[in-house]
């Protein structure tokens, strides 16, 4: 599915929530690292709807957040879970890749593994 397959079906059901639901409802878009394109994160930010899209651990990237030291990354626990499985560490900062326009929130996530010769999972 290319991007303009992907806005045909984004704009329908955006305009069938809104037509049907409340024409004010925060729609949020969830998307895996094949949906990553500034013009397809446009045409949501035009059509005032959220997005939240798995990104690519891109080698500048992970350059950078091997570098940063542990004071720099916010730590999350769930409760809900074992400590396994609920405690992440993750670091926000502006993300504008190699052609992009403008720079977009990203959060880069690392997930606890229970062995501990395994350290930290990167998920991006």
């Amino acid at each position: 599915m290319g991007d303009g397959d992907a806005k045909d079906m984004i704009t329908r059901a955006v305009e069938l929530i809104r037509s049907r639901y409340k024409s004010d409802v925060p729609i949020i878009v969830r998307m895996d690292s094949g949906f990553m394109s500034e013009d397809l994160f446009a045409f949501l930010e035009e059509l005032e709807v959220g997005y939240l899209c798995g990104g690519r651990n891109y080698i500048d990237i992970v350059h950078y957040m091997s570098c940063l030291g542990d004071s720099s990354w916010r730590h999350y626990f769930n409760p809900s879970y074992s400590i396994e499985h609920g405690t992440w560490k993750y670091f926000e900062f502006g993300s504008k890749c190699q052609h992009w326009s403008r720079f977009r929130h990203t959060t880069y996530e690392l997930r606890y593994q229970a062995d501990v010769s395994l350290g930290w999972e990167t998920s991006f």
